[in-house]
């Protein structure tokens, strides 16, 4: 009497096969888990520059008696009206609104003010970026620590 033997495991070729399946959903995977975790970054970061964006907005359009800085809405665009002084003192100007809007610690990052455009760099990697009327041929890089104080740095463009 013979006895047969069925074969009950997989070959080789089939584990390899399957292995190499996985290996290809595993990488298509992380890729469309680094992109979503990229734009999440991102997203965070433009709601807290829209939320810094909207304070100094708001206060912008307050009668020019109200309001300390130069600063004005019209146009419905937020802009920054240095006209006749230097660059340090737009500098110390921006410094002064900035210092009044962060509160201590919440805001962390890079604000950068350069020709119409305010960028945001936060510290977890994402960035944003927001349109505004600054006529200046300078970048003002705003660096805000984690206990609220920041360094400011003017860069002078050609």
């Amino acid at each position: 009497m013979k006895i047969l033997y069925k074969n009950k495991g997989f070959t080789l070729v089939e584990l390899i096969v399957v292995i190499a399946i996985v290996a290809i959903l595993a990488a298509i995977s992380m890729a469309s888990y680094s992109r979503f975790v990229d734009a999440a970054k991102n997203s965070t970061a433009n709601n807290e520059l829209n939320q810094v964006y909207n304070v100094i907005y708001i206060d912008a359009a307050k009668p020019e008696e109200l309001s300390e800085f130069k600063t004005s809405t019209e146009g419905g665009k937020l802009k920054f009206l240095f006209g006749g002084l230097t660059n340090e003192e737009i500098k110390d100007q921006l410094s002064g609104l900035l210092d009044t809007y962060l509160d201590a610690g919440f805001y962390q990052g890079e604000f950068i003010f350069t020709k119409n455009l305010l960028r945001y760099k936060s510290p977890g990697g994402g960035n944003a970026k927001r349109e505004i009327v600054f006529d200046y041929d300078i970048e003002v890089h705003f660096y805000v620590k984690q206990d609220g104080s920041f360094t400011v740095t003017l860069t002078e463009k050609p």
